[in-house]
């Protein structure tokens, strides 16, 4: 999959996802009162048995949306639990210090704010539309969380996924969430490899989409 895909159709790829990480930034900003700071790190293309060493962390809470429109797969925003619950703590007062079932309605709406800003993105420079479902919350051991999620991708070798490596930031609290697509890697490809061309349409220059 990953030989199917130019390196400059990658670039250009990589520079739709920081243009929307501004959004997901300030959207999160304004939700939580707090300011947030999201960073691209980098697309990267591992195996689904890597994914519960990519989370990183030994228990998980995620909020997860299925794409239902290519590149179809899931989006999945990940926290430790102290951290799941320091946030929700940002967006409403009075919930338990450690993460319970109180949190999950407030982890939900962080993971349907983050998911549609960069779906989102994908859609607006392709000019379509990426229809997603309502955030799941799931949580337990990476292990258990990875598989979970790997088998929300239907592909028929699911060894094989593309990873948008995504840090999101509390900069007055130290904490931190990852955000991961897992897409169908074909699908994936196709579309990287058609951003520089309809940047080109919609009257941008190739090396700025926006």
């Amino acid at each position: 999959m990953t030989d199917k895909i130019d390196v400059t159709s990658l670039v250009e790829f990589s520079e739709v996802m920081d243009h929307s990480s501004v959004t997901v930034a300030e959207d999160l900003s304004n939700m939580t009162s707090e300011e947030m700071e999201v960073e691209i790190q980098k697309l990267r293309f591992l195996a689904g048995e890597s994914f519960s060493e990519e989370i990183g962390y030994d228990n998980v809470v995620c909020a997860y949306c299925r794409l239902d429109d290519p590149p179809h797969g899931v989006f999945v925003v990940t926290f430790t639990p102290a951290d799941a619950a320091t946030v929700a703590g940002f967006m409403m007062e009075g919930l338990p210090e450690e993460y319970g079932a109180e949190h999950e309605a407030v982890v939900q709406e962080i993971g349907n704010i983050m998911t549609s800003g960069f779906i989102d993105g994908i859609a607006n420079i392709l000019g379509t539309s990426i229809e997603i479902t309502t955030p799941t919350v799931f949580d337990g051991e990476a292990d258990a969380v990875a598989d979970h999620l790997v088998n929300q991708v239907s592909v028929e070798e699911p060894g094989a996924f593309v990873m948008l490596n995504t840090h999101i930031r509390a900069v007055e609290h130290d904490l931190e969430c990852k955000a991961f697509l897992l897409p169908d890697a074909d699908e994936f490809a196709d579309i990287v490899e058609s951003v520089p061309k309809v940047s080109m349409e919609v009257g941008g220059e190739a090396d700025d989409p926006f």
